[in-house]
């Protein structure tokens, strides 16, 4: 009865430990599309340099600006293309449902192999924008926020 008591017990304490060591130490962003709204994010400004990337992301009055990004890639009709990001992760200080310094439209610049950077092509972005990201998901490490996914389409001339 003890021994069958304490692997109860044990098992519980293990369950308990690793679901609160998740909650505390770390959250992403879990999406849902909005698919009835009537205006999504947009990418207004893309351009590259050796190795580096820069977007510009504009939200719409009344939404929360940009807190998340995931699924970030570009791809030039050139072949050159890179994957900055598969799963979403927090950007400009937001961390689980705390605001951090948010900006709209927020800019970022990314690095990635040099050798892939486009030049004197057309070339497309696709990401997932991720917005009021503030429904902590009760017992779970997922930040319920709605998501975008967004396209872009531009021209790079010769670097």
């Amino acid at each position: 009865m003890n021994q069958k008591y304490f692997i109860i017990s044990f098992t519980l304490l293990v369950f308990f430990f690793l679901t609160n060591v998740e909650k505390s130490l770390g959250c992403h962003p879990s999406g849902e599309g909005d698919e009835g709204a009537p205006h999504y994010p947009e990418i207004t400004n893309a351009s590259f340099t050796s190795g580096e990337l820069t977007i510009t992301i504009q939200t719409w009055e009344g939404r929360t600006p940009t807190q998340a990004l995931g699924h970030y890639t570009f791809h030039a009709d050139s072949g050159v293309e890179w994957r900055f990001l598969k799963n979403p992760q927090f950007v400009q200080g937001h961390h689980c449902d705390i605001d951090g310094n948010e900006v709209n439209p927020y800019t970022e610049t990314r690095s990635f192999d040099a050798s892939q950077t486009p030049s004197n092509t057309w070339f497309d972005i696709w990401v997932s924008v991720y917005t009021n990201c503030y429904h902590v998901e009760f017992g779970s490490s997922e930040v319920g926020c709605l998501s975008f996914d967004i396209h872009y389409r531009g021209w790079q001339p010769p670097l």
